[in-house]
This record gives C-alpha cells, sequence and structure tokens, in this order.
C-alpha cells in the first residue's frame, strides 16, 4: 500500500491557493459519457453521495483565516498494490478475477464500499499524524474523496521512459551508418531491427507510449483535503518540513510538522489488519532509512543514465541505456553524489567516429541481453 501527498505545484488543475474547483473537474473525468447511476460521486466519513458541486463548496467554504496568497487544500492519493487489490475483491466478493470490469455492479459496488471504509481510515491516520489534541480522527476534517479504475502511462513512467531510451539507441545507431563499411552496417541495421524485441507493449502489441491506458487493476483514490480542520481553527499542513517539535500556539505548546513515513507505514498496517493480508516483498512498505543498499544501486544506474543523453556527441557515461532495462521498480531514488562519480569516469572516454561507433553498439547489446519485463 503506498499513500501519498502531491506536492501542489504538480497537481491537476493548478495552484492549490484558490478554489478548489480546477481539481474537483478533473476528478470528474472518469463520470463523462456516464450515466447518473454508473456515475461514481466523491465521499468522505458522513456521506458517499456528494456531487461535484457539493464537494467543491465544502472545501471553498472552509478557509477561514487562511491568506490569499496561502494554501487553501492539499491533494492525496491512495494506491493499493495488484495483489491488495486481487485480495480485497476476493475476500469481498469470493472472485478471482483479473480486471475490476469481470465483477457484477453489485460486486463491483461492494468492493467500491470496502475501499471507502479505507479511505476514511486513513484520513484518520492522517489527522492523527499531526498531533493535536482537537485533531484525532477523520471526524476533525473536511475532505472529499473519490475512488479511481483507471490509470494511464505519463512521460516519467518507466516503461515510457524504457521505450524512450530504445527509440533513442535505434537513432544514435542509424546515425552511426553514415560512413560506415557495408559490413559494418549491415550488422548495425540487425541491431537495430532487435531492438525492436526489446520495446514494452501492452497485451494488444501496442508500444507503451504516454497517454495510454494501462491493464490491469488500477483501483486508486484521490482525496481532497481542506487546510483547515472542521471548526477552522486549526491550519493543517502535511508540507510541513518540522517533525515532532513543538511551538506556542495561543499560550498552548502544539506539535509541529507531518511525518510521511509514519502516515505511510500506519496506513499499510491498517490496511493488512482490516483485510487480513499479509504483504510480499513487493507490497511491503520500506521505510527510507531502511532502503539505503538498494537505493545506492539505483542512485548508481540513474545517475549514469541522467548524465548521457546524446550517445553522438561528447560521450558522459559509460552505461546508460543498458541500465534502464532494469529500472522498473517502483521506487523513485534522487540523483545522489554518485552522478559525480560516473562523470569522472566518464571523462576518460574519447569521442572519435570510431569510439562512438563501438560504444553504441555495446550499449545496444546491452540492451538485447536485458532481463525480460511484464507488459
Amino acid at each position: 500500500m503506498f499513500v501519498k501527498v502531491h506536492p501542489p505545484n504538480k497537481m491537476k488543475g493548478g495552484s492549490n491557493k484558490g478554489s478548489s474547483s480546477k481539481i474537483i473537474n478533473y476528478l470528474e473525468k472518469e463520470n463523462n459519457g456516464k450515466d447518473e447511476k454508473e456515475s461514481e460521486l466523491f465521499f468522505n466519513h458522513s456521506s458517499d453521495k456528494i456531487s461535484a458541486e457539493e464537494a467543491q463548496m465544502m472545501i471553498d467554504k472552509n478557509n477561514k483565516n487562511i491568506g490569499k496568497d496561502e494554501s487553501k487544500f492539499f491533494m492525496l492519493s491512495i494506491n493499493p498494490s495488484d495483489s491488495e487489490q486481487r485480495h480485497l475483491i476476493e475476500k469481498v466478493t469470493g472472485k478471482t478475477v483479473n480486471n475490476i470490469n469481470e465483477l457484477t455492479f453489485d460486486e463491483r459496488n461492494l468492493v467500491f464500499l470496502e475501499v471507502k471504509k479505507y479511505a476514511n481510515e486513513v484520513m484518520g491516520e492522517y489527522a492523527r499524524n499531526f498531533g493535536r489534541e482537537n485533531v484525532t480522527s477523520e471526524k476533525d476534517l473536511v475532505y472529499v474523496a473519490k475512488i479511481e479504475t483507471k490509470r494511464s502511462y505519463v512521460h516519467y513512467s518507466d516503461e515510457v521512459k524504457h521505450n524512450k531510451n530504445v527509440r533513442r539507441s535505434q537513432q544514435e545507431l542509424r546515425e552511426t551508418l553514415k560512413g560506415a563499411s557495408p559490413e559494418e552496417a549491415k550488422k548495425t541495421k540487425e541491431i537495430i531491427a532487435n531492438l525492436d524485441n526489446k520495446l514494452l507493449r501492452n497485451s494488444e502489441g501496442k508500444v507503451i507510449t504516454t497517454g495510454m491506458v494501462k491493464e490491469g487493476f488500477n483501483l486508486h483514490v484521490h482525496v481532497v483535503v481542506s487546510r483547515n480542520n472542521v471548526l477552522q481553527n486549526t491550519k493543517l499542513s502535511p508540507l510541513s518540513k518540522s517533525r515532532g517539535g513543538e511551538q506556542m500556539l495561543n499560550g498552548k505548546k502544539v506539535m509541529q510538522g507531518f511525518n510521511h513515513e509514519q502516515w505511510k507505514q500506519r496506513s499499510a498496517d491498517r490496511f493488512n489488519s482490516m483485510y487480513n493480508y499479509k504483504p510480499n516483498v513487493n507490497d511491503r512498505y520500506v521505510p527510507k532509512s531502511k532502503r539505503q543498499d538498494r537505493s545506492l544501486i539505483m542512485d548508481t544506474i540513474k545517475g549514469k543514465l541522467d548524465i548521457t543523453r546524446n550517445i553522438k556527441g561528447k560521450i558522459k557515461g559509460l552505461a546508460t541505456e543498458m541500465a534502464t532495462s532494469n529500472m522498473m521498480s517502483t521506487e523513485r531514488m534522487a540523483i545522489t553524489e554518485t552522478v559525480q562519480t560516473a562523470k569522472n569516469i566518464a571523462m576518460i572516454v574519447t569521442n572519435p567516429k570510431s569510439a562512438v561507433i563501438s560504444i553504441a553498439k555495446q550499449l545496444a547489446s546491452k540492451i538485447l541481453t536485458n532481463a525480460k519485463y511484464k507488459t
């Protein structure tokens, strides 16, 4: 289970310093073309039949004492893994399916009821994570949530990045054909053709690109939560960097900050206990403090990837495209000082035409022999 606070500058619908109308309208996208019975409404701890107009009003009217240029609301998301979704569906319906569309209308609603119940529990954990005496449950918050069942590939999806890197390698190899001998040209063309087999595709055989709808289980929940608590006497920001400290407010000591790791861990634990779920290695939430060993490897790979963008020009890295195929993890690790190490290594590489051709073929060869992926 993965829960997340979305950075305001990356939220769909733009700024969170004004009305919530744009983000609410964006979350209505899956209702387009559906009749009233099939449309999925907003919900919270007290109602599961909140219209878009009511949702916007609830958030926009809860802004007492919040300045014009201050954040008025935040967007969160609750993202169960594939196996967690399968487990929940089987527990609720007794059926094993490969897509939520295989459920009947009534079965789907039963599953959604459980998802809503769990989402409200996550918001309870969110409230308690601020450590305020007057904010102890989801009932102390003003929020609206929406279930979605579809996801699309975005430009930073691992699958999209992988395919872009394969295409880039093919293009770079095509550039080496100029002036190459007939024998070299023949071998290079074979490598270019074989790289097509490394492009990731969906079940219909279509190459995965930005905007393509993902297959399988993609059920998730978006939450829009007001910065103010329900009484509008306490501001709550999950973006506060201070954690565990205290400050004086109205003559009383109050906790500062929001511990994201604690919220994520408690939300995952809540799902496990509610539905008797035994998480596998991929589902188990791992705090950042315990990811060091794995992140070091990933940082090294990504560092080398990011410093190489044009094999025809100055060669800035030795292991770019070949590393890409090993980046299908859900982890998103920050680029560290390893980048500088990769740059230092890259400086020893010369760039005459023969070296460019040789290195391009080595990279392509590595891609062709890398691990296979699920599409």
